[in-house]
């Protein structure tokens, strides 16, 4: 990949998914306490985003294909810089608190249905712009940094909250994410100038393993049928939606968690929440190069299922243990190592639908992230549900069952049941 093309990705993924948790920041710090919005309609603000998201993400794909991925990104991020200041200037015109919370619905919706082409269009960039060798780091760096952006919301967002107000750190957000836009507007291509539309199909090729079928080149592209058929995509995709539910769990109220539930100060909770971040890109990293080793020494079935099962039942025996009778700093690192462990299967994820899917495998992996947000958009509604009628550590150990019935799932999936045409 070139390296003038590669960071510019990277910051744009990284504060994509800053705009993307900000919310929860500027919920858990003022919205909230303020009691301008309730904790259960910030939920709904939340899910707001995740909803549309998830419902427009094949349409996304299809905005993808059909324009190119620079003009797909140029509507994300133009469209990012627009929705983050009108959430800025939303707090500051709206004073009446039940029009707020619906103006925010709106914004936050509209906001997730200009994101939905993101991470397919970083992946057809990645497949247009790199050698087939280097795919996986190159898409290592580009995951992390969507973590990285996410990891560091809680506090410099939060910084920005304290000195210019909720509403002000939306506008600065807004202005600096149209300076990048303009950044991509002038630096980025659907491709390299010399690769044409012929090399990039050998590329995606040899990049994802895929042995064309013979008679592919003959046959119209089928439908969702083959995918939706498949009992071991099902399988995965059912486990990858409940891993979902875990992941945004954390992402959306760790920071209420830790301070409003566990008195840990709004400094030592932003700091927290970007521990329990960062743990999980470490997991991410660790557990790619893993899965990578323990599939080349044992090519099979268990080779394939054992690195993401083990992690899963790892995350959820420490979120277990978290919820003893440990000091706060015994909490966060007990869940840090849940979140680490939860990173550690998320290549297994992709790697797996796309060799399930063959022919098929960017819709297999379309199908498997399309309910790894539709489940995991439950997290925010349900979380303040359960804490108020039954407790935090009930919203918990719930996530401890989601973890564990995760892994189980994965027994379900079987490298011999393939979507091919």
């Amino acid at each position: 990949m070139h390296w003038r093309i590669l960071p510019l990705m990277m910051v744009f993924v990284a504060l994509a998914h800053f705009n993307r948790i900000s919310i929860t920041v500027a919920g858990a710090e003022k919205i909230i306490p303020s009691g301008l919005i309730s904790k259960t309609e910030m939920g709904f603000v939340y899910s707001a985003f995740l909803i549309v998201y998830t419902l427009a993400m094949l349409p996304g794909g299809w905005v993808l294909d059909r324009f190119g991925p620079r003009i797909a990104w140029m509507i994300v991020v133009f469209g990012s810089a627009f929705f983050v200041s009108v959430s800025g200037l939303a707090g500051l015109l709206l004073a009446d608190a039940s029009v707020l919370f619906v103006a925010l619905l709106i914004i936050r919706g509209s906001f997730g249905l200009i994101c939905s082409p993101l991470h397919p269009t970083a992946a057809r960039l990645v497949a247009n712009w790199t050698p087939p060798a280097a795919t996986d780091l190159v898409n290592g760096l580009i995951n992390a940094a969507a973590l990285v952006g996410i990891s560091f919301t809680y506090v410099l967002f939060g910084m920005l909250i304290d000195h210019f107000a909720w509403p002000g750190a939306f506008l600065i957000m807004g202005g600096f994410t149209f300076v990048v836009a303009l950044a991509w507007f002038g630096f980025g291509a659907d491709r390299p100038a010399h690769v044409g539309h012929d090399s990039d199909r050998a590329m995606d090729t040899a990049t994802i393993g895929i042995v064309p079928h013979p008679s592919a080149a003959n046959e119209p592209t089928p439908g969702f049928g083959l995918v939706i058929g498949n009992v071991s995509l099902l399988f995965l995709t059912l486990s990858y939606g409940l891993l979902g539910y875990f992941q945004y769990l954390f992402f959306y109220w760790s920071e209420y968690y830790f301070e409003n539930q566990m008195g840990l100060s709004t400094e030592k909770s932003r700091w927290s929440s970007t521990l329990l971040t960062l743990a999980m890109a470490v997991g991410m990293f660790a557990g790619g190069w893993l899965s990578d080793r323990v599939r080349r020494r044992f090519p099979g079935r268990w080779g394939t299922i054992a690195i993401p099962m083990l992690a899963l039942v790892l995350a959820g025996a420490a979120t277990c243990v978290s919820l003893g009778d440990l000091p706060a700093v015994g909490v966060v690192a007990g869940l840090a190592v849940a979140m680490a462990a939860a990173g550690i299967c998320e290549g297994s994820y992709w790697t797996t639908a796309v060799r399930l899917g063959q022919n098929l495998g960017g819709t297999a992996a379309a199908v498997m992230n399309t309910a790894g947000n539709g489940i995991g958009l439950l997290a925010p509604l349900l979380t303040p549900w359960i804490s108020d009628r039954f407790g935090w550590q009930a919203s918990l150990g719930l996530a401890v069952f989601v973890c564990w019935a995760a892994a189980l799932a994965w027994l379900g999936v079987r490298l011999d049941q393939q979507a091919q045409r």
